[in-house]
């Protein structure tokens, strides 16, 4: 598993096509945020070998 961790001044984002039984529904197509924390995680195969 990795994380990348970036503090933004400024974030915003668009909803470009819903992802079923992976994500929370996305409320507007379109949001953004002010002094956020932006984490992008990946979960690799091999992590399930940790899985508890």
């Amino acid at each position: 598993m990795k994380f990348l961790l970036i503090h933004s001044d400024r974030m915003e984002y668009r909803v470009t096509k819903p992802i079923k039984n992976i994500a929370e529904e996305a409320g507007s197509g379109s949001d953004s945020m002010e002094d956020c924390l932006v984490v992008f995680c990946t979960v690799e195969k091999n992590d399930m070998k940790f899985k508890d």
